[in-house]
Formats: C-alpha cells, structure tokens, sequence
C-alpha cells in the first residue's frame, strides 16, 4: 500500500465517523429533547398532585382540628359555663372568673394555601405549635424526596458521553468498512 491510499483510508475513515457520530449526536439531541419534555411533563403532573395533596392535607387538618379539638373544647367551656353558673348561685363567683373562661377561643381558617389557628388558650397553642411541627417535617421530607428524584434523572442520562460513544464506534466501523472493501478489490 501507498502512502496516499493509506492516507485515503484515514481521511475516508475519519468523513464516515464524523457523519455518522453527526447523524447520532442530532438524534441523540431529539431523544433529549423529547426525554427533558417527558420529564418536564411529569414534574408538573407531581408538582400538581403534590399541591392537591397539600391542599387535602390542610382540609384534613382542619377537620381535625374543628373534631378533635375545637369541638370538645367548646363542650367542655359550654359544661364549665353551666357549672359556673350553678356555682356563682351557690358562691357568688365574681364577673372576672367568667370573663376569663369566656376568652379561651379558637378560630381557624383557611389563607391561602395555609390553615391559620388563632387560639387565646395555652393548650390550645400548644396543640396547633404541634401540628406546624409536622406539617414542618412532611414538607421537608418531601422535598428531600423530590430532590432525590430530580437527582436520579440528572445522573441517568448523559449526551455528551452518547455522542462520544457513538463517534467512537463510527470511527471503528468506517475503518474496518474501508478496510473490507479494500481486500475485496484485490
């Protein structure tokens, strides 16, 4: 063999590889493409059932508040109330006494997208100062868990590293496709 037909060779090999690794890298760039507006797709889908979930949660949370909480606390001050008032007939209870159980409320409503508690009532406070601790921690973990995910897709797809590979083998079979054709032709 020549030098010019060895030469011919590389340069041959080499214009086979760069098309092919061109034609690889374009499709490997729609695959992404279509793959980043999947993953997009899904992350709004989450997002979205997360707000719901959120937003389930919080009605939830409301529910038991008024249930468990609220309810029982406005039967049991309707109770005292009813015992004062025998009491104030038996003992004369002072108008303070009754204007100090008359202030232990609890009001809860919905802004935004957040339940508010007021409650002038110490056990009452403490209870709510509960409730935003978990609801403090769920949210924490679920962004953890949500970073994680984003995390996992980051590392699982790689274009560069597809390009590379794919000009690699482009490389390899434009060699040994020249080089087949040459041992044909003598």
């Amino acid at each position: 063999m020549e030098f010019s037909e060895i030469l011919n060779l590389i340069l041959g090999g080499g214009l086979l590889a760069a098309v092919i690794g061109v034609v690889t890298f374009k499709a490997t760039v729609r695959k992404a493409n279509a793959e980043a507006e999947r993953a997009k797709a899904e992350a709004e889908k989450a997002k979205a059932e997360a707000e719901t979930v959120r937003i389930d949660n919080a009605e939830h949370a409301t529910r038991i508040l008024i249930e468990n909480i609220v309810e029982p606390l406005k039967k049991e001050l309707h109770e005292t109330r009813e015992e004062l008032r025998e009491t104030k007939k038996e003992f004369g209870s002072t108008k303070r006494e009754m204007a100090r159980l008359r202030k232990a409320t609890a009001v809860v409503r919905r802004e935004a997208n957040a339940v508010v508690v007021y409650a002038t009532c110490d056990s009452l406070q403490r209870m709510c100062e509960f409730y935003e601790r978990n609801a403090a921690i769920y949210q924490e973990k679920y962004d953890r868990l949500v970073d994680l995910v984003e995390e996992e897709r980051e590392q699982r797809y790689n274009p560069v590293k597809t390009f590379f590979v794919g000009l690699a083998i482009g490389l390899v079979l434009g060699f040994l496709i020249i080089i087949l054709l040459k041992l044909k032709l003598k």
